[in-house]
């Protein structure tokens, strides 16, 4: 991760203005609102609660590294494959698959509320097929 002081200007003696203080604060401000105002409404809704544009960008490396892509995919594909069966209640199978579309909100990959009904009802085991 890249960490950089706060603020990045400062006096010889270590201090800070009040007039570096607030450049910094609209450096910063701005700097964050081009970020976000790139992205699309996925990644925007993942991302828009980081308070300092170095908060975001880190967040934004932390996400797409490529140490982290092995889970992600992991969780991902776990997810679109998984298959209800008849064997075992329905509620602990839903429980599981709520589980791991949890886990896959928690490293910050976005999924709609259709896009999970949809890929839900195609995971009914196949006695459901009726309703």
């Amino acid at each position: 991760m890249i960490q950089v002081p706060f603020p990045v200007c400062y006096n010889e003696d270590g201090s800070y203005s009040r007039e570096q203080l607030i450049k910094w604060r609209e450096d910063d401000y701005v700097c964050q609102r081009m970020i976000l105002g790139t992205m699309s409404n996925g990644l925007f809704d993942a991302f828009w609660q980081h308070s300092t544009a170095l908060g975001l960008w880190n967040a934004l490396l932390a996400r797409h590294t490529t140490e982290d892509v092995g889970h992600r995919a992991f969780l991902i594909n776990k997810y679109i494959e998984y298959k209800m069966v008849d064997d075992e209640p329905i509620l602990d199978q839903l429980q599981e698959i709520v589980g791991v579309a949890q886990d896959i909100a928690a490293i910050g990959e976005p999924m709609s509320e259709n896009f999970q009904v949809s890929t839900n009802f195609g995971k009914l085991p196949p006695s459901w097929k009726d309703y």
